[in-house]
């Protein structure tokens, strides 16, 4: 069925027959704005469709999944201490924050952040992402003043024991004391003779 005159031109017939075909296309919403469901590869799509503040294409897939499923979340209390620990948290990443009322040297609207990292290496990468995710999601009245990003390796203790046993030998030059040889004596004689034969060639 077609909604065109009859004196319709053949590209606003070839227009209509495209969109006509679009409706076949099959597009599972429900699955792509989902940070779950939605396939890898459009993840940097649905982060920027839900203001993902921070992204890395050098995340791991569950991290950029994280990140994205955390980022309503954060929107809604950004500015505040718990948003700027859950945008850490969505990275991989424990922040721990320390206000005015906690440390008495700190000035008025001013905050501290310490950054635990376990089981990874703290590369100047990671450093700056948890820079930028705080001062990305803190208010804008309070100033960072310190920040840090102390690592954290943990590990079971292993207990072990070994034994080690060896000779030790040590070799001197020898010296010969004195010694005495006894026995009976004996007397021979030897007699050696010798020819010598001499061969010429005839003489002519």
């Amino acid at each position: 069925m077609t909604l065109l005159p009859p004196n319709a031109t053949q590209q606003e017939r070839a227009i209509e027959s495209s969109i006509e075909r679009l409706g076949a296309v099959n597009v599972p919403i429900d699955q792509l704005w989902n940070a779950e469901t939605c396939p890898a590869s459009l993840l940097p799509w649905l982060a920027w469709a839900f203001s993902v503040d921070y992204w890395d294409s050098e995340w791991t897939e569950a991290q950029k999944r994280n990140t994205i499923a955390q980022s309503v979340e954060v929107h809604r209390r950004k500015g505040t201490r718990g948003a700027v620990e859950k945008a850490l948290a969505a990275i991989g990443s424990y922040g721990l924050l320390t206000e005015p009322h906690q440390d008495e040297t700190l000035d008025p609207y001013t905050f501290d952040v310490a950054v635990q990292i376990e089981g990874r290496p703290v590369t100047d990468l990671l450093y700056d992402q948890a820079l930028d995710t705080v001062n990305r999601t803190k208010n804008v009245r309070s100033h960072l003043r310190d920040f840090r990003v102390p690592g954290t390796v943990r590990g079971d203790l292993k207990l072990a024991g070994a034994m080690i046993s060896g000779e030790l030998t040590s070799v001197y030059p020898y010296f010969g004391g004195q010694e005495s040889v006894s026995g009976p004596l004996y007397f021979a004689a030897v007699f050696i003779g010798y020819d010598f034969v001499s061969v010429y060639p005839p003489e002519e």
